[in-house]
């Protein structure tokens, strides 16, 4: 669309290409406008005008000084003639409103809200001085004083584009909330009115009346009248009406809105809408926080009822009966009742004032430490709730030390049965292979014990093993803070690093071999393989596999038994002379079989599988082969990584031994230490086996989707998502009605698209505000961000931004990788990576763990790590000391 220039613009020509020529307010009204929702008829004189008026000699120079430079001249008169032109087409009798529309105005972070100048009222003749009065107030002394005292805006100079609309003829106006502001409560909308036109209330020149309306029905819950007067400006139809509007408005935009409105004769019309910048929430809202739900994206994006219904019945089933086992949860937690998890602004979140209620029974519980462990944020000052240790203490605390010993042995014996009866009991029944063929009363019976059986005891186990984890590493900190204290060369990193045989780096390792044996073989075809993209690669494999049906893969049924023991093919398959193509072809599809379980989101059931996006697993093979180098092959990188554990764990024992008084503790240190690495590597192993039922959770629900589908009782296969487990299992029964089920898909499509562009906060409560996420400063040459240090080492180099994994494949050898999160999809590509920063992230989390086990130093938890880095910057990672300083 053209922009640069035009002078005038009407709404229903504006949207997100042209926010910079018109503004916030105006690009606000002008994606109500497009969307159908009820926006006074008008128009924007885009800022284009303005830069034209402030460009005269004489403006330009009191602008300067800090002057009100603009007020009292006249429109230019190109803008004159454009705007009478576009006021023609009002009736005579028409009165406007003329309102600034700033470019910095309605921002994440930064509101602008009363900075600016609006008039009401104004006739037709007014409307060009008005246009130079609102122009004139983005130069004015408290606007420069506001820019200044935000972040994100200080020194910027304000653009000004004016909106003016047909002025509703109000007999009452007002702002509306679509979550209140003041509790957090998402399923409430906060509704102040007051008589006549609004600019009253919003200048906060009147009481008003308050309501707070029911997110679903609209009903009044709460109802205020100022003054205790009997009249209501509003009615109660009207409120539901305009609960509905406010529902369509967020649902559009895509987060929680305030909504400024108008009512008169024809109805209600909306005259802003823009995010809502702060969030406050009530004092017995609890603390929630989303640490571990980062891990595999869950909370990456809004989660899906189906999704949520999974882990909602798992964490609320595990998580108490974990700490009840330990005798650690007070009475008044005990029951179904205790809400240990939820969904709050489109994600999930797990209560951690639950959980620190209960550990704070035990001894030596130290809030900060628990936090800073989570990587959850600390809002409190000093070490937070603490317990400590006494004699009376101990011994009241004997059975929880009984249990948590007992515990550790429990989960790991069932881990391990766990995974020995796998292929047998779960593999081999859930393969997909077959699935069309399956009679609906066969498919139907295993799709339930999938999710209430299968489902349960894996991620039962797996949440099992995720808290004994998270313990034990708590219990070795403890013997590894003597280490410190005597500067010990045995640091914590390098004790937790080097485990042996970690399911997620399985893809990473074959994915290597297969890119070194094509290199190894014929050097001409890895080149030509790694200039191609990965969709065009994807079709070469699948063409040669309908080529080649009835040929080798299907003749070898060595191979294809060995494929499905899992076995795959390496490098050595994918140099076979001269039939190194062919060969390169079979191995990609026989590593896609193997590992086909992955995923770009692993943890995002919605996501396809690798068995399902060979483009992506081929985009993986072009890359390691771009960057290609036999140094870095991953059993040299685990190799090193062994040395330096075992380096450590000597120096360890030779200070622990050398100190004949501290042979119980280290005796207590060697059990933590091996208790802890054991617990580290079986969570990588326990994850692995939840994304495998992922995986089949996924294809079977399709398959069970699309027989919905066909017996009329869903109109899409995708809406299976937007049901709960168990009522799929209803609806396949015949126990849920088809209209409730359409009911719930639309309420569930309305709320997706309600969170769909706001990124909450990883902690909410009492203690914390929601705010947006909001624009940060980008860190100025030699600024150092602090984290936590999750993989030793010290890189400097060039660092890329990545939000999305699709753009991982653009990390070149030698790169810093800047993102948010990992996700243990991403590892085969990680191997590209010099260094590695993340926003979120613990000591175990997935992006610390591989990061170790590559070689790599990483810094974890350095908030706004993306904006406060500049994609292309060159930067320090110290992973020792956990910063990452920025050079000029």
């Amino acid at each position: 669309m053209e922009t640069d220039g035009k002078i005038l613009w009407r709404l229903d020509e504006i949207d997100e290409r042209v926010k910079a020529a018109v503004g916030g307010k105006a690009l606000s009204l002008g994606l109500m406008t497009r969307a159908g929702l009820p926006v006074p008829d008008g128009f924007c004189v885009g800022v284009a005008a303005y830069n034209e008026a402030v460009a005269r000699p004489d403006v330009t120079a009191k602008l300067a000084t800090g002057g009100d430079a603009l007020r009292g001249v006249a429109l230019p008169a190109a803008v004159d003639a454009a705007v009478c032109g576009a006021l023609a087409k009002f009736s005579s009798e028409t009165l406007f409103a003329v309102r600034s529309s700033g470019t910095l105005e309605d921002l994440a972070d930064a509101s602008f809200a009363g900075q600016y100048e609006s008039y009401l009222g104004v006739r037709a003749e007014d409307v060009p001085a008005a246009i130079v009065k609102c122009w004139a107030s983005a130069s004015s002394e408290r606007v420069r004083a506001y820019l200044a005292s935000q972040p994100g805006t200080a020194g910027k100079r304000p653009e000004m584009a004016v909106v003016v609309q047909r002025l509703v003829a109000a007999r009452a106006a007002g702002v509306a909330f679509t979550v209140h502001p003041q509790t957090g409560d998402e399923n409430r909308i906060l509704v102040e009115a007051c008589a006549g036109l609004g600019d009253a209330l919003v200048s906060g020149q009147v009481n008003p009346d308050r309501f707070v309306l029911d997110r679903e029905t609209g009903r009044v819950v709460e109802r205020t009248v100022a003054g205790g007067k009997a009249d209501v400006v509003v009615t109660d139809a009207e409120l539901a009406r305009l609960s509905v509007i406010a529902r369509r408005v967020q649902a559009y935009f895509g987060s929680p809105q305030d909504i400024e409105w108008a009512v008169d004769d024809a109805g209600i019309h909306l005259v802003q809408s823009r995010a809502i910048t702060r969030i406050s929430f009530a004092p017995d809202f609890g603390e929630w926080t989303t640490a571990d739900f980062r891990e595999g994206g869950v909370s990456a994006r809004v989660v899906t009822p189906f999704l949520w219904s999974l882990y909602e019945r798992v964490f609320q089933g595990t998580l108490p009966a974990y700490m009840d086992g330990l005798r650690l949860v007070p009475p008044d937690l005990k029951g179904k009742e205790a809400a240990w998890s939820g969904v709050f602004f489109g994600r999930p979140y797990w209560n951690v004032g639950y959980a620190k209620r209960c550990l704070a029974r035990a001894p030596d519980f130290n809030e900060r430490s628990f936090d800073e462990d989570m990587a959850i944020e600390v809002a409190y000052e000093g070490d937070g709730v603490t317990t400590p240790v006494t004699l009376w203490g101990v011994v009241k605390a004997i059975p929880t030390i009984i249990a948590f010993e007992r515990g550790f042995k429990t989960q790991l014996a069932r881990d391990v049965a766990y995974a020995g009866t796998f292929a047998e009991r779960i593999a081999a029944r859930f393969a997909f292979g077959d699935l069309a063929k399956k009679s609906d009363a066969e498919l139907f019976a295993a799709y339930r014990d999938l999710i209430l059986d299968v489902h349960w005891e894996t991620e039962g186990n797996y949440f099992m093993t995720i808290y004994n984890t998270s313990n034990a590493k708590l219990e070795f900190k403890k013997s590894h803070r003597a280490l410190e204290a005597n500067d010990v060369d045995a640091s914590y990193v390098d004790l937790i690093g080097g485990l042996d045989a970690l399911a997620p780096l399985a893809p990473l390792e074959e994915m290597w071999e297969i890119a070194d044996g094509v290199v190894a073989a014929d050097a001409a075809l890895a080149a030509e393989v790694a200039a191609m993209t990965g969709e065009a690669l994807a079709r070469e494999v699948e063409e040669e596999k309908r080529n080649h049906r009835t040929t080798e893969l299907e003749r070898s049924e060595e191979k294809k038994k060995a494929v499905k023991k899992e076995e795959g093919v390496t490098g050595s398959d994918a140099g076979a002379g001269a039939g190194a193509r062919a060969a390169l072809y079979r191995a990609i599809d026989a590593y896609r079989e193997k590992f086909w379980y992955h995923s770009r989101a692993e943890l995002d059931i919605t996501a396809p599988r690798w068995c399902e996006d060979l483009a992506f697993v081929c985009e993986m093979l072009v890359t390691c082969l771009r960057h290609h180098d036999r140094a870095k092959s991953p059993k040299a990188l685990h190799a090193k990584r062994v040395l330096a554990f075992e380096r450590a764990n000597e120096a360890a024992g030779k200070w622990f031994s050398a100190r004949p008084w501290r042979f119980l503790a280290g005796r207590t240190f060697r059990k933590r230490l091996a208790r802890m690495r054991t617990y580290a590597k079986w969570r990588e192993e326990m994850r692995d086996y939840s994304t495998r039922v992922y995986g089949y959770l996924r294809l079977w629900s399709l398959e069970v989707a699309r027989r919905l589908v066909r017996a009329c009782k869903l109109a899409a296969v995708d809406d299976v998502w937007h049901l709960r487990c168990e009522e799929v299992l209803a609806l396949v029964e015949g126990k849920l009605a088809l209209t409730e089920a359409a009911q719930k898909i639309a309420k569930s499509k309305e709320y997706q698209a309600s969170y769909g562009a706001f990124e909450p906060p990883n902690e909410i409560g009492n203690r914390y505000a929601l705010k947006e996420r909001a624009a940060v400063e980008v860190a100025a040459s030699g600024a150092v961000l602090t984290g936590i240090g999750g993989s030793a080492g010290i890189y400097t180099g060039r660092a890329r931004v990545i939000r999305h994994v699709e753009a991982a494949t653009e990390l070149a050898r030698g790169d810093i990788l800047v993102t948010r999160f990992t996700d243990p999809g991403w590892t085969p590509l990680l191997n590209q990576a010099s260094a590695v920063v993340t926003e979120v992230g613990g000591l175990l989390s997935h992006a610390a763990v591989i990061a170790r086990e590559y070689g790599i130093p990483a810094v974890l938890a350095i908030a706004g790590a993306m904006e406060r880095i500049p994609d292309g910057a060159r930067v320090t990672v110290d992973g020792t000391r956990g910063t990452v300083t920025l050079h000029g």
